[in-house]
């Protein structure tokens, strides 16, 4: 085959792999179900989502870019809610799984109580066109970090980092969730039991 017909070829796959970013850009949904299994937990706990939007962060919350073979912005990759609202909401359903009775919060409860505070939220979202295998290349990474507090005083905090890659042949959105939901549960997987352990330790 001629290197100017592959070289066509190449670029109208990449088009129709690109297809999905529409202007402003591509959302990204997170299908989260509880995959810790943990266990352990007791009582009510307050899980405190106080973390102040990043600067430059709008009503769609871009945590990446869809990038074509020359690394050139095809379109932003969206979420449709506040990274950190999203972490909330995914660890309260893992902590209520672990045993607790989760109440959510925007600010620290004024009784004594058993409080898991996210102190930092990070997500990002890349993904390239690579003409070499025709496939687009992604890379998810998370950045969490908590604060545990119980009967007043603070116990310690942790700070977790996961990251996640992958390829595929499907439209951005798909892969995307893929690999941005893997690196979710790589951090759930470390955070969840640290928790139980700090919190019902005697």
């Amino acid at each position: 085959m001629k290197r100017g017909t592959m070289k066509m070829l190449s670029l109208l796959f990449g088009f129709s792999l690109l297809a999905g970013c529409a202007t402003p850009g591509t959302n990204v949904s997170v299908g989260y179900t509880p995959f810790v299994n943990a266990t352990g937990g007791s009582g009510e706990l307050y899980l405190v989502q106080d973390v102040t939007p990043q600067v430059g962060q709008k009503a769609l919350w871009i945590i990446g870019a869809a990038l074509n073979s020359d690394g050139e912005k095809e379109c932003d990759l969206l979420l449709a809610t506040m990274p950190a609202e999203l972490i909330s909401g995914i660890l309260a359903d893992e902590l209520t799984s672990a045993g607790y009775l989760v109440k959510q919060s925007k600010s620290m409860p004024e009784q004594p109580a058993k409080v898991v505070r996210l102190s930092l939220v990070k997500l990002s979202l890349e993904e390239k066109l690579s003409l070499l295998n025709l496939k687009l290349d992604g890379t998810a990474s998370v950045a969490v970090g908590l604060e545990l507090w119980n009967k007043g005083a603070r116990l310690q905090s942790f700070d977790y980092r996961a990251s996640f890659s992958d390829s595929d042949f499907k439209e951005g959105e798909l892969l995307g969730s893929f690999i941005l939901k893997n690196s979710i549960r790589d951090v759930m997987k470390q955070a969840v039991p640290d928790i139980v352990r700090s919190l019902e330790k005697k």
